[in-house]
Parts: C-alpha cells; sequence; structure tokens
C-alpha cells in the first residue's frame, strides 16, 4: 500500500490516471502490437536494453514478467525464456 502510494506520488512518475489507462491498454494488446513496441519481446539482449532504458525512464524497482498469456505456449519453451531471462537478462540490470 505505503509503496504503491509513494511510487505514485513520486516527482517524475505517471499520475493515477495516466496508470490505469497503462493498464487498460495492456489489457487489450494485440499481438501486433506487442511486436511493434507495446510489450517487449525478442533475445536476451534486446529485452535487457529495453527493460534498462524502462528502469531509468520510470524509475522500476522490479519487473513482471507474463511468459505465457493465454496458456498456448508449450511449457518447455515456457522454461527456456524464465532460464533466459533468470541467466542472460537480469545480471545486465544491476
Amino acid at each position: 500500500g505505503a509503496r504503491l502510494e509513494e511510487s505514485a506520488n513520486r516527482a517524475g512518475v505517471f499520475d493515477t490516471e495516466r496508470r490505469i489507462e497503462g493498464a487498460q491498454r495492456l489489457q487489450n494488446l494485440t499481438w501486433d502490437e506487442a511486436r511493434h513496441g507495446r510489450a517487449i519481446v525478442g533475445t536476451p539482449e534486446i529485452v535487457a536494453d529495453n527493460l534498462a532504458s524502462l528502469k531509468d525512464q520510470l524509475g522500476l524497482a522490479g519487473i513482471l514478467a507474463e511468459l505465457n498469456t493465454g496458456g498456448l505456449i508449450p511449457h518447455e519453451k515456457v522454461m527456456r525464456s524464465m532460464q533466459l531471462l533468470c541467466e542472460k537478462v537480469q545480471p545486465r540490470l544491476h
């Protein structure tokens, strides 16, 4: 509660209404929109670079990764993506 409120009121951070609008847009995100910049996809290097940029711009302290929206990706591929996030992406964000 308190951390979320602090984050919402911090200078340079989007106001609450803009955050709500952003969340609503993400709920309706299409694959084509994701591929064209509305989600982060790509090699570990591309993902790390994009996350680092967002971290700097927005002051992010962490991320939430949805690796299998809709449950359509085979388990092995989801686990491989998770492994790449942990081994290749995360170390580049510190």
